[in-house]
């Protein structure tokens, strides 16, 4: 686990380890006080690795079959809810990372093989060994998905940016969704979990959107007007039943102007209806009832070929409300809230849209196309429909989110690919969806279902998904299903309405092992929970002041780069190392090159005769760097590192031995090159240090590396009498390493004799006898003073002020 303090109080938090944090911060609660939150809780039992609290098929059961409620969400009372953490399979495995996980995952994290048997035909899903397959393949795309969305493309534009979010009712395994990806556009899919087993559960693992869900007899959780495109591919929802009511649900999400996709029965059934097993009456009587469904809801027919058919919701309802003369049914609702659907039944009535001032005009405003979309003001804010929320708010938002999405790059490795599925729990406007947008992850936008503001209309208009949720419940989704949480202000919404704890426990239940939390919050709340053995401290910003989060921190941030904190798990130390490393690996590029570019002018340009202020920056940056190094490795020492007290004390020396390098005096001409023969073989010596430097990093982290993958690594670095195991280039870099090394130690001596007895050559550095008394004055002056070349005699010592009055 680590824990940065940002500004405005953020923790950042990484399970696994219970060793507790060190934290001088004030207003914080004192970790011993706490009592029943920092209990330990047991594992559940293993039956339970893949429980779905509010799909719970035990408990559904129990429930009315008709229109499918038992499949909708049930979640527990609370005296079954669990007070345990759920556990991952036996051999589970880190998934593959995105891209390579949208076509394969571990079989050991989900060990269902029903859907590669059931559905091998239609070419779903395939067991190769120790792994999953994903073909691409679908029920109704068997020449797979990318050329199924080819043929969509013929018939409604999919690649300019028009259409950027698309929901998939009874996705599978979110095939369809995964390959759209490619065309900019995000699917929320969503299946129930039903005898298709894991369906969802393999969608997630494969890094791609989608829920549990169901079409049944309540509302899709998800705002009115928030998607581009709506898809059933022989999803078996009954479209022409129940008045049509499903298929006014999908009215309410459809933004105007969006499409409805539909392939499988009844479509084509001249086709297919024998395969279907069905009679041609009845396939055609219920394609009949679709369309007129559909143009009782005033959509119109874009295309019909082959499999597809399409059609498209108006862009306002003009005219939908004068047909309504020859439509009696379905009548435009009255509700005043379209938005509204945490456990609201649906409805039998259009939901109408904003009002227009011309039937040319878009409701509820036109939106940008992709990616302009991301951070132009959505029309539910510039229209004023959020209160408290203007244009002004809006890009003052997305400029906060930009600079803390900048803190958390410095931990986050958002570029690997480590992260793929991330969920921000109070999303609010979707700044970190937004701000995340160029990175290969999706997020989950999460949006309070009893927050004073909804804004989740305003994040689909962004051109980002998400869902509504009470987080005193079960989010609707398998364990194990998300890499990096964001909980921002969450538990300042849900502290005095349910037990905090269990909020974490589903927090511990949708992570992945080895996930992330980022905790933000502005109440003094203590988080010390043994959940996946993570610990975490909220205190106030006023500390953060003195961190590289701020402006004026970027001075100490040049020496202490991103790490300030103790970690405490292991894979958290070993990125501070890495992060030491890669700070060495500059430091010795510049050792080498540096000093090479200054003898190389020395000898083309300078006739011969180094210049005293290159030298000086020079030394300069020295006394830099090695006070650098020296902060740096004791941080790490404080996260556990063995590098020895000796090897920091010689960096100490080192800084001593700048610090003094600055007070020479750099002569010049006449005899330059003799009299400068002291600072060329400084900077020959500074060469060959750059260079050991560098070969001596990659040594010691090729070595740890080594380590790790034999998983022999218990320590974030290799100390005395560990070794490296079977890689070849380790023994052709060891006695390179040490013969530059030896050569470095025989120009350093060299430096040695020509500084104290002038054998080599002329320079020494000397200092008068009052040094201590007077260490500002004449006599506390340093010089370089060379031997004479005409006598014997001794050195001859002169103070620069000295020789000013002489000169005087």
């Amino acid at each position: 686990m680590i824990m940065r303090l940002e500004e405005d109080g953020i923790d950042y938090c990484e399970g696994q380890k219970d060793r507790p944090l060190p934290s001088a911060n004030h207003h914080t609660v004192d970790i011993n006080k706490t009592n029943d939150a920092s209990r330990k809780l047991p594992p559940c039992d293993m039956s339970l690795s893949e429980y779905t609290p509010c799909q719970h098929p035990p408990r559904g059961r129990k429930f009315d079959r008709d229109m499918l409620k038992y499949r909708e969400r049930h979640c527990p009372t609370k005296e079954e809810l669990l007070l345990c953490l759920i556990p991952a399979p036996p051999k589970y495995k880190t998934p593959f990372k995105w891209p390579q996980s949208r076509d394969y995952a571990w079989y050991d994290n989900i060990p269902h093989r029903e859907l590669s048997i059931e559905k091998a035909v239609q070419n779903w899903i395939q067991v190769e060994g120790d792994r999953f397959r994903f073909p691409g393949g679908g029920t109704m795309f068997p020449r797979g998905a990318d050329a199924y969305i080819d043929d969509i493309n013929e018939l409604i534009p999919l690649t300019n940016g028009a259409i950027r979010t698309a929901i998939d009712t009874g996705c599978g395994v979110a095939s369809w969704g995964a390959y759209l990806l490619k065309r900019n556009i995000v699917t929320m899919s969503f299946a129930p979990r039903d005898t298709h087993e894991a369906q969802v559960q393999f969608a997630l693992e494969r890094g791609v959107p989608a829920m549990i869900g169901i079409m049944a007899s309540q509302r899709l959780p998800y705002p009115a007007r928030a998607f581009d495109m709506a898809h059933c591919s022989r999803c078996l929802i009954p479209w022409h039943q129940y008045n049509g009511m499903y298929l006014i649900e999908v009215d309410r999400v459809l933004r105007p102007g969006g499409y409805w996709v539909l392939s499988g029965p009844p479509i084509n059934w001249k086709k297919y209806w024998r395969g279907w097993e069905r009679s041609q009456e009845d396939l055609k009587g219920e394609q009949d009832a679709i369309e007129d469904v559909a143009k009782r809801l005033c959509w119109k027919k874009v295309a019909e070929k082959n499999d597809l058919s399409i059609w498209q919701k108006p862009i306002n309802h003009v005219e939908c409300v004068k047909n309504r003369k020859v439509y009696k049914t379905p009548h435009m609702c009255k509700s005043e809230n379209p938005d509204a659907s945490w456990y609201k039944n649906m409805e039998t009535c259009i939901t109408p849209m904003p009002d227009v001032s011309s039937p040319a005009e878009v409701a509820g405003g036109k939106l940008e196309k992709w990616p302009e979309r991301a951070f132009a003001t959505p029309p539910r804010i510039s229209s004023g429909s959020i209160p408290g929320i203007s244009a002004e708010k809006f890009r003052e938002d997305n400029q906060v989110w930009k600079e803390r999405l900048t803190h958390y790059k410095r931990i986050l490795p958002l570029q690997q690919g480590r992260y793929r599925n991330i969920m921000d729990m109070n999303a609010h406007l979707g700044g970190f969806a937004a701000a995340l947008a160029k990175y290969p992850v999706w997020v989950m936008n999460v949006v309070p279902a009893n927050s004073d503001l909804d804004t989740l209309g305003v994040i689909y208009e962004r051109g980002f998904i998400g869902a509504y949720q009470d987080w005193c419940e079960a989010f609707s989704t398998y364990p194990r299903t998300y890499d990096l949480i964001h909980a921002g202000g969450v538990f300042s919404i849900y502290q005095d309405r349910c037990d905090i704890t269990y909020v974490l426990l589903e927090m511990d239940r949708i992570l992945r092992p080895e996930g992330t939390v980022i905790f933000r919050d502005t109440v003094e709340i203590l988080l010390e929970e043994d959940l996946h053995r993570t610990r975490c401290l909220l205190a106030d910003g006023d500390a953060a002041s003195f961190l590289p989060a701020k402006a004026h921190g970027r001075f100490l941030r040049m020496f202490l780069g991103p790490i300030n904190v103790r970690a405490s798990r292991k894979d958290i130390q070993l990125k501070v190392k890495e992060e030491y490393n890669s700070y060495r690996d500059r430091t010795a590029l510049l050792f080498l090159l540096f000093p090479f570019i200054l003898l190389i002018l020395r000898s083309w340009k300078w006739d011969g005769c180094l210049p005293a202020f290159p030298v000086q920056l020079y030394q300069a940056w020295l006394l830099f760097l090695y006070t650098g190094l020296a902060l740096r490795e004791n941080i790490l020492r404080a996260n556990g590192s063995d590098i020895r007290p000796w090897w920091i004390y010689h960096h100490y020396c080192a800084m001593l031995m700048a610090l003094v390098s600055l007070t020479w005096e750099i002569k010049g001409q006449p005899n330059c090159s003799q009299k400068q023969r002291g600072v060329q073989l400084f900077l020959i010596w500074a060469m060959m240090q750059g260079v050991a430097m560098l070969l001596q990093n990659r040594y010691q982290r090729q070595r740890l590396y080594t380590r790790i993958a034999l998983g022999k690594a218990k320590r974030m670095d290799v100390v005395w009498g560990e070794t490296a195991g079977v890689d070849g280039q380790l023994w052709v870099l060891c006695p390179i390493l040490f013969i530059l090394q030896g050569f470095e130690a025989y120009v350093g001596l060299l430096l040695l004799r020509t500084a104290l007895d002038g054998v080599v050559s002329e320079w020494q550095v000397m200092y008068s006898r009052d040094i201590l008394w007077d260490p500002f004055g004449a006599n506390g002056n340093w010089e370089l003073c060379k031997y004479s070349t005409d006598t014997d005699d001794k050195i001859k010592v002169q103070g620069k002020n000295e020789k000013k009055q002489e000169q005087a």
